[in-house]
């Protein structure tokens, strides 16, 4: 389903008001709350993008960025954060 977007961020009130959004858009999105459950999903769903966080528990966003790109070179990633300092 090419309109299924990954949502990894360990902010539930972020997540449901990014869902509600990109519903309004036509998308269904799915969430993670950690790096490890997003690299799960990512490698058995089927996802027109990722949407991730830099801090998260676990491993950081950074590292499940690099795991992601090794699981799915060509998949598009956003990355965000809502720390200044990163």
């Amino acid at each position: 389903m090419k309109n299924r977007i990954l949502l990894i961020d360990d902010d539930k009130g972020f997540a449901e008001a990014i869902t509600k959004k990109l519903a309004i858009e036509g998308y269904e999105v799915d969430w993670a709350a950690s790096g490890e459950e997003g690299l799960k999903k990512a490698d058995s769903g089927d996802y027109a993008a990722v949407v991730l966080d830099y801090l998260l528990p676990g491993i950081n966003g950074l590292e499940t960025l690099e795991r992601l790109k090794k699981q799915s070179p060509s998949m598009p990633v956003i990355f965000i954060t809502a720390h200044g300092d990163h």
